[in-house]
This record gives C-alpha cells, sequence and structure tokens, in this order.
C-alpha cells in the first residue's frame, strides 16, 4: 500500500463528489458565519454607521481606561480576606470602575477581579475590539496577559484569558460599569 490512504470500495466517484462539495459548503458557511460575527474594531475599517459614533478621543480614552485597568488588576488580590479587598479596590479601581460597579464589588469582594495567586498574575489587557453604540457607551473585549517571573525574565505571556468590559460616561465621566472574565482554561 505505501504512502496510499487506505481504500474504500464503497466510495464511489459520485460519493466523493458529494463529500467533498459538503464539506466545502460547510466551510463557506463557517467562514461567512464567523466574519458576520466578528465586531468591527475602529472607525476606519468599518463601514457601520453604528460602530463609528465614537469620537477618536472618546476611543482614544476608553482603551486608556481599559489599559490601565489591565495594569492596576494585579493590585488586588483576590484571594485576601474580604475586608482587605474591600479597602484595596477603591484605592486601586477607584478612578476607572463606576461608582455602582466599585459599590457591588465591595459588597460582594468575590465578583471583583484581579490577581488570584502568586503566580501567575495579570500584567495586561490586550484589547482586540473596541465597539461602541454611541459616545456615551461602549464594549471593550482582549484578552488578559498573564505572566510568571519566567515571562519577567525572558519575554512572552503565560496565558491568556478573553475578558469583556462595559464602559460608559457616569457622573465620573467614562468609566468601567461590567466587567466578564473568562475562567481560566485547564
Amino acid at each position: 500500500m505505501g504512502c496510499h490512504p487506505p481504500y474504500n470500495p464503497r466510495m464511489t466517484s459520485s460519493k466523493r463528489l458529494m463529500a467533498c462539495t459538503a464539506t466545502v459548503l460547510a466551510l463557506a458557511g463557517c467562514s461567512s458565519h464567523n466574519e458576520s460575527q466578528q465586531p468591527q474594531s475602529s472607525a476606519a475599517t468599518s463601514s457601520s454607521p453604528q460602530a463609528s459614533v465614537a469620537t477618536a478621543d472618546t476611543r482614544a480614552a476608553l482603551r486608556k481606561i481599559v489599559e490601565h485597568f489591565g495594569l492596576q488588576m494585579q493590585k488586588v488580590s483576590t484571594l485576601a480576606p474580604t475586608e482587605a479587598i474591600r479597602r484595596e479596590l477603591p484605592q486601586v479601581y477607584g478612578d476607572v470602575l463606576s461608582p455602582e460597579l466599585l459599590a457591588d464589588w465591595k459588597a460582594h469582594p468575590d465578583h471583583a477581579v484581579g490577581r488570584e495567586g502568586s503566580s501567575p498574575w495579570p500584567a495586561r489587557i490586550e484589547i482586540g475590539h473596541l465597539d461602541c453604540a454611541h459616545d456615551d457607551a461602549c464594549r471593550a473585549t482582549g484578552n488578559v496577559d498573564y505572566i510568571t517571573s519566567n515571562e519577567v525574565a525572558h519575554g512572552g505571556v503565560f496565558m491568556r484569558r478573553a475578558i469583556s468590559l462595559q464602559l460608559a460616561r457616569t457622573s465620573l465621566g467614562l468609566r468601567i460599569t461590567a466587567v466578564h472574565l473568562e475562567p481560566a482554561r485547564e
């Protein structure tokens, strides 16, 4: 037989053609389905009028808030005693969270996101998409990059976790109003 795949005598030419056609159609369907699901990342690459509503200044401010939040995540130990977490939250996240989200996390420290152990720890948020319905409400999605001392010394990322953040204009300015961090993969 050599390098040839196993031969199936019941697989006629027409059956092979039908199988190939079905495979091509399935892959084409998956491809077009995925493309229509991907959110637009910026006004420059979007033909959707809804995605281009936020001004460039607003988008820059939102990116700065999300990136700052990502840098601050390592400063909140979610394994610390409840009272310690409650004290840390306003000091670390007070300038980026809405008053309502901050109050929720203080009331329920188990809802807060942050450092979940000594290693690995969250280092930053890489923003994948920033979608704005209007200038006052946006959704940022991306990944939290986690590192260990090995990545500090040699570069790289230990693992990534998907994150989505809702942002809105509040009485204090642009703030994060909701956070969803995907569980770590095992």
